[in-house]
């Protein structure tokens, strides 16, 4: 099953093959990790085949293992805003889900604030609405309109 290699290992060289192939997930953690291959099995065409009606083999030894070592290095932590009850600040994903907050974006920051009512756009889920009004639950529709302490009434 899968696809013939011929002329791999004959006595005058065709060069490098791959025999196998695939991929592997690593972990997150940094540090040292070994792939260890067992129980490695392999064929090889008789001498004399031509494929039809199909290849024979025979089995061959896998004599030389090796291992594969992989080393996992820090993974930097991914930094953009992170929106928590209304206020945004910058930090790292990981934190920011830890706190309660919604990470907006790789990259992003925590600038403009086109409404002026405090809460910058990235995290104003209403960002048209007049500076000082308080918004309903059910959407962007401009609720009771409120004062500054010290203002005129």
């Amino acid at each position: 099953i899968g696809t013939v290699l011929t002329g791999v290992a004959q006595p005058s060289g065709c060069g490098p093959a791959i025999l196998a192939a695939g991929s592997v997930t690593v972990p997150m953690t940094p540090g040292l990790y070994t792939l260890v291959l067992e129980n490695l099995f392999a064929n090889v065409i008789r001498e004399g085949e031509t494929g039809v009606p199909f290849w024979a083999t025979q089995t061959a030894r896998a004599d030389t293992i090796t291992n594969l070592t992989i080393y996992v290095d820090a993974v930097p932590p991914v930094i953009g805003a992170c929106c928590t009850r209304g206020r945004c600040s910058v930090r790292d994903s990981e934190t920011c889900t830890n706190i309660g907050g919604v990470f907006v974006g790789p990259g992003t920051d925590c600038g403009g604030d086109s409404d002026g009512d405090g809460v910058a756009d990235v995290c104003d889920q209403c960002p048209s609405t007049p500076p000082h009004t308080i918004v309903r639950r059910n959407g962007c529709v401009p609720g009771i309109k409120t004062y500054d302490r010290d203002s005129k009434r």
